[in-house]
This record gives C-alpha cells, structure tokens and sequence, in this order.
C-alpha cells in the first residue's frame, strides 16, 4: 500500500484531534502542520508532534509544495474556501471541516473546482460517523421507525471570530437530518438569531424548522451556556430517542411507551478516526464521499436560507 503524504493546516481547538489521529493511521504520513502566527512557539510540545514533521506558519508554501497528497483544513471557516481551492488546483484530495465555506456563491465554486480538479474534496460533519447515528438510522429508521421531529440542544462552543453560532453548530443537525431522511426540503421557519449588546456576531439561535418531507427541526443552541451541553433529541410514534455522551451508560437511551428504557449497545469507534479512514480510503479508490463536496454545498445553502429566515436582534 503506498503511503499517502498528509499536510494538516491548522491545529487548534478541533484541528489538535486530526494531529493526533493522522499519526496513528496505517499508510498514512503526517509529514507538515500549519498554525496561526501565535502558536507557533508552544504547538509541537502541546500536541506531542515530533521533530520528523515539519511544523510551520506558511499555509501559502505548504500548499505550494508538490509532496503532499492530502489536504486536512481545519483552520478558521473563512479561510476555508482558498485553502481547499488552491489544495485541490495542486492536485491534493482534501478534508474541509464544517462549515465547508461561508458562503453559497464559495460553496459552489468549491464544487466546481473539485469537479475540474478530478480529486476527492469531502467535508467533515463527524456526527455522521458516529456509532449511535448509524445505530438510529440501521436499527431504528431502516426497521421502519418513523421520527417527526429533531430537537438540538447545544452550549457552550468557543466564540467564532468569523461565523455566527447558526453557520457554527446548524451544520451538524442539517447534516444528520439529510444522512437519516433523505433531502427534506425547507417549509416554514421561525425563530431567531441574538447577539450581545455590543457583541460582533451572534451568539445564540432558537429556532424551529419544519419540512415538507421529513421531521421538523428545532436547534436551541448558545455559545454562553453555563454547562458544556450536546443533546440530540429524536421524537416519533411511541418513541424517544435521547443521544447525549455524557450519558452515564451510553451515548443513546430509547424511550418507548410502556417499556422500560434501553440502552443499546454497540461498538463505538472515535468518530474522527472513521471519518479519516472513509477519506483516506476514498483518496485511494477514487469513489465518492458521504460527505463529499456537492453534500457541503447543500448544506452551505440551507445554512444560508435559514439565516435570510430568521430574525436578528441583541439582547
């Protein structure tokens, strides 16, 4: 198996698990890393990368250089589009995490570059390489399990300096919406986006999202919680099904009427790593991605559409 030669740009809050997931991969070299200016001085000792990889501050370089095969992004969203359209112009497969661009109009020059490129161009929405989704979408909606609504909790994310908290979190629940139920088409939405007063972007979303094909939505989500929380809620008939890894006994617990409830069991992998391996092994076999770049672009105009949507206001 030939070695598939890996650059990481950027190493931070989420891009620190890729720098220690890409060294443990079989037929896989780490062999550069790219971080802001300010951690420059403290990341190879932080994240224990040896001295064999290369660590430096020049995104522009690393991508100029003709070594690499892949490309792992996961540096600030706005900086997303020209990382992943200049990867893939010098002819790297590249991992773009969420949200894949800012923008509708970079969404769709993104798939057209990956288009012309020939290479693998996928999106990192990990929620769907997790265990317990699989679980509800093979054990649950594949066995005839109907759900009519999604309710998203989540607080307590880093501030973003360049998307609001709907660009921020909202992909993960469109995301899963579209892997277990198809394409629902956006109906009605209500809701809205808040700011702090004197705050640059907002930082809180309530909103409800109704279908005209699938289960409704509703994401109540704040970059302020007091307590770290990431609770998916899946309503149907007879039926509650809570995701939560903070569960004691298990990231799912299956509420059914009349029944005691259950927690199935299953073996979990780290999502990340099943997400790396799905886009490694696409890299080498050609084939298309779950989440590949058409899927982004999907998501990247709902993101949109939902924004134009909502209310905005301070509080």
């Amino acid at each position: 198996m030939s070695v598939l030669r890996c650059v990481l740009l950027g190493a931070g809050n989420f891009g620190r698990h890729y720098a220690r997931l890409l060294q443990t991969i079989e037929g896989v070299a780490l062999e550069s890393v790219v971080v802001h200016q300010s951690a420059a001085g403290d990341v190879r000792a932080a994240l224990g990368i040896p001295s064999a990889i290369e660590v430096s501050t020049d995104a522009a370089a690393a991508l100029g250089s003709s070594r690499y095969d892949c490309a792992i992004i996961a540096t600030s969203p706005a900086t997303h589009f020209a990382l992943a359209e200049e990867a893939l112009a010098r002819g790297m497969h590249v991992l773009v995490e969420k949200p894949m661009v800012t923008s509708v109009e970079d969404a769709r020059a993104l798939a057209h570059a990956a288009e012309i490129s020939g290479k693998v161009c996928m999106v990192g929405y990990q929620y769907l390489f997790h265990d317990a989704i699989r679980y509800i979408r093979e054990e649950l909606i594949e066995r005839g399990v109907r759900f009519t609504h999604l309710f998203v909790e989540h607080a307590l994310s880093p501030p973003r300096p360049d998307v609001n908290v709907l660009w921020d979190v909202a992909p993960h629940a469109l995301s899963i919406l579209h892997y277990l139920f198809g394409a629902p088409r956006i109906g009605a939405v209500h809701g809205s986006l808040r700011a702090q007063e004197g705050g640059t972007l907002p930082g809180t979303v309530a909103m409800t999202m109704c279908t005209e094909n699938g289960p409704s939505l509703t994401l109540a989500s704040s970059w302020y919680g007091r307590e770290k929380k990431r609770r998916l809620t899946f309503l149907g008939e007879g039926m509650r099904v809570l995701f939560d890894e903070s569960l004691a006994g298990g990231p799912l617990l299956i509420c059914r009427d009349g029944v005691a409830p259950q927690v199935p069991a299953f073996d979990a992998r780290e999502p990340l790593r099943r997400e790396l391996d799905h886009f490694f092994a696409c890299a080498r076999s050609g084939a298309r991605p779950l989440t590949d770049v058409s899927f982004g672009r999907r998501i990247t105009e709902e993101l949109a559409e939902l924004e134009s949507r909502l209310d905005v206001c301070a509080f």
